[in-house]
Protein backbone atom coordinates (compact mmCIF):
# COMPACT_ATOMS: atom_id res chain seq x y z
CA UNK A 1 0.00 0.00 0.00
CA UNK A 2 2.84 2.38 0.79
CA UNK A 3 4.41 2.05 -2.66
CA UNK A 4 1.34 1.89 -4.92
CA UNK A 5 -1.46 3.18 -2.72
CA UNK A 6 -4.80 1.47 -2.47
CA UNK A 7 -7.07 -0.21 0.01
CA UNK A 8 -6.19 -2.97 2.43
CA UNK A 9 -8.76 -5.07 4.24
CA UNK A 10 -8.49 -8.41 6.03
CA UNK A 11 -10.12 -11.43 4.46
CA UNK A 12 -12.51 -11.65 7.43
CA UNK A 13 -14.21 -8.34 6.63
CA UNK A 14 -17.32 -7.42 4.72
CA UNK A 15 -17.82 -4.08 3.03
CA UNK A 16 -21.30 -2.92 4.09
CA UNK A 17 -21.29 0.42 2.26
CA UNK A 18 -19.68 0.68 -1.21
CA UNK A 19 -16.09 1.91 -1.01
CA UNK A 20 -16.71 4.83 -3.37
CA UNK A 21 -19.15 6.25 -0.81
CA UNK A 22 -16.63 6.47 2.04
CA UNK A 23 -13.19 6.78 0.49
CA UNK A 24 -14.09 9.98 -1.38
CA UNK A 25 -11.13 12.19 -2.26
CA UNK A 26 -9.13 11.45 0.90
CA UNK A 27 -5.45 10.56 0.78
CA UNK A 28 -5.65 8.49 3.98
CA UNK A 29 -8.68 6.72 5.47
CA UNK A 30 -8.36 5.07 8.89
CA UNK A 31 -10.57 4.41 11.88
CA UNK A 32 -10.69 3.71 15.58
CA UNK A 33 -12.30 0.39 16.43
CA UNK A 34 -15.20 0.35 18.86
CA UNK A 35 -15.33 -0.23 21.78
CA UNK A 36 -11.65 0.54 22.44
CA UNK A 37 -10.44 4.07 23.01
CA UNK A 38 -6.92 3.63 21.68
CA UNK A 39 -7.23 1.04 18.93
CA UNK A 40 -6.58 2.36 15.47
CA UNK A 41 -7.54 -0.53 13.23
CA UNK A 42 -5.18 -2.05 10.73
CA UNK A 43 -7.70 -4.53 9.35
CA UNK A 44 -9.00 -1.92 6.88
CA UNK A 45 -7.36 1.27 5.67
CA UNK A 46 -6.72 3.19 2.45
CA UNK A 47 -3.94 5.50 1.37
CA UNK A 48 -2.49 7.23 -1.65
CA UNK A 49 0.98 6.17 -2.82
CA UNK A 50 3.82 7.03 -0.42
CA UNK A 51 1.60 8.66 2.18
CA UNK A 52 3.85 9.92 5.00
CA UNK A 53 1.63 8.32 7.69
CA UNK A 54 2.38 4.88 6.27
CA UNK A 55 6.08 5.73 6.19
CA UNK A 56 5.81 6.47 9.92
CA UNK A 57 4.20 3.04 10.37
CA UNK A 58 7.02 1.35 8.47
CA UNK A 59 9.65 3.21 10.48
CA UNK A 60 7.91 2.17 13.70
CA UNK A 61 7.97 -1.47 12.55
CA UNK A 62 11.73 -1.21 12.07
CA UNK A 63 12.16 0.43 15.48
CA UNK A 64 10.15 -2.29 17.19
CA UNK A 65 11.89 -5.05 15.26
CA UNK A 66 15.26 -3.76 16.44
CA UNK A 67 14.09 -3.71 20.06
CA UNK A 68 14.89 -6.59 22.39
CA UNK A 69 11.29 -7.55 23.04
CA UNK A 70 9.38 -7.25 19.77
CA UNK A 71 8.35 -10.89 20.02
CA UNK A 72 7.71 -10.83 23.75
CA UNK A 73 5.87 -14.08 24.40
CA UNK A 74 4.57 -12.75 27.70
CA UNK A 75 2.03 -10.63 25.84
CA UNK A 76 -1.44 -11.92 26.75
CA UNK A 77 -3.62 -9.79 24.48
CA UNK A 78 -3.04 -11.61 21.21
CA UNK A 79 -0.08 -13.21 19.55
CA UNK A 80 3.25 -11.38 19.40
CA UNK A 81 2.95 -10.91 15.64
CA UNK A 82 -0.54 -9.44 16.00
CA UNK A 83 0.64 -6.98 18.61
CA UNK A 84 3.77 -6.11 16.66
CA UNK A 85 1.95 -5.04 13.49
CA UNK A 86 -1.10 -3.51 15.13
CA UNK A 87 0.99 -1.56 17.61
CA UNK A 88 3.37 -0.17 14.99
CA UNK A 89 0.46 0.79 12.73
CA UNK A 90 -1.40 2.57 15.54
CA UNK A 91 1.73 4.44 16.68
CA UNK A 92 2.65 5.51 13.13
CA UNK A 93 -0.86 6.75 12.30
CA UNK A 94 -1.24 8.49 15.68
CA UNK A 95 2.12 10.22 15.32
CA UNK A 96 1.23 11.45 11.85
CA UNK A 97 -2.17 12.78 12.92
CA UNK A 98 -0.71 14.50 15.98
CA UNK A 99 1.97 16.13 13.82
CA UNK A 100 -0.52 17.12 11.11
CA UNK A 101 -3.83 17.87 12.88
CA UNK A 102 -5.16 20.03 10.05
CA UNK A 103 -4.45 17.65 7.17
CA UNK A 104 -7.73 17.72 5.26
CA UNK A 105 -6.62 14.73 3.19
CA UNK A 106 -6.97 12.46 6.23
CA UNK A 107 -10.28 10.88 7.17
CA UNK A 108 -10.07 9.42 10.69
CA UNK A 109 -13.35 7.82 11.67
CA UNK A 110 -14.08 8.18 15.38
CA UNK A 111 -15.14 5.41 17.76
CA UNK A 112 -18.66 6.86 17.82
CA UNK A 113 -18.94 6.56 14.05
CA UNK A 114 -18.49 2.77 14.29
CA UNK A 115 -17.17 2.83 10.71
CA UNK A 116 -14.80 -0.17 10.75
CA UNK A 117 -16.14 -2.43 13.44
CA UNK A 118 -16.94 -5.92 14.74
CA UNK A 119 -20.42 -4.53 15.46
CA UNK A 120 -22.92 -3.62 12.77
CA UNK A 121 -25.24 -0.65 12.99
CA UNK A 122 -26.52 1.95 10.53
CA UNK A 123 -23.10 3.70 10.51
CA UNK A 124 -20.90 0.66 9.86
CA UNK A 125 -18.91 0.82 6.63
CA UNK A 126 -16.76 -2.31 7.03
CA UNK A 127 -17.68 -5.20 9.32
CA UNK A 128 -14.76 -7.07 10.91
CA UNK A 129 -16.32 -10.50 11.32
CA UNK A 130 -13.74 -12.03 13.65
CA UNK A 131 -12.81 -8.98 15.70
CA UNK A 132 -11.72 -9.78 19.24
CA UNK A 133 -14.93 -8.43 20.70
CA UNK A 134 -17.24 -10.19 18.30
CA UNK A 135 -18.97 -13.45 19.11
CA UNK A 136 -17.14 -15.41 16.44
CA UNK A 137 -17.06 -19.06 17.51
CA UNK A 138 -13.74 -19.70 15.76
CA UNK A 139 -11.78 -16.77 17.19
CA UNK A 140 -10.47 -18.53 20.29
CA UNK A 141 -9.39 -21.66 18.43
CA UNK A 142 -7.74 -19.53 15.74
CA UNK A 143 -5.83 -17.59 18.40
CA UNK A 144 -4.85 -20.82 20.18
CA UNK A 145 -3.34 -22.15 16.96
CA UNK A 146 -1.24 -18.98 16.61
CA UNK A 147 -0.03 -19.37 20.18
CA UNK A 148 1.02 -22.96 19.42
CA UNK A 149 2.99 -21.73 16.40
CA UNK A 150 5.04 -19.55 18.76
CA UNK A 151 5.67 -22.31 21.31
CA UNK A 152 3.36 -21.21 24.09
Amino acid sequence: IYIYGGIYTDIDTECIIPIDEWISDYELVVSYEPPTTNGIVNFTFAACPKHPALLKCLNELVTQYKSDNYLDKKIKTGTPIQNFGQNAFAIGISNYIQSNPNDEGVRMYSIEENAFSPFIDNKTLVHHKTGTVSNCKNYDSWKEEQYKDFGY
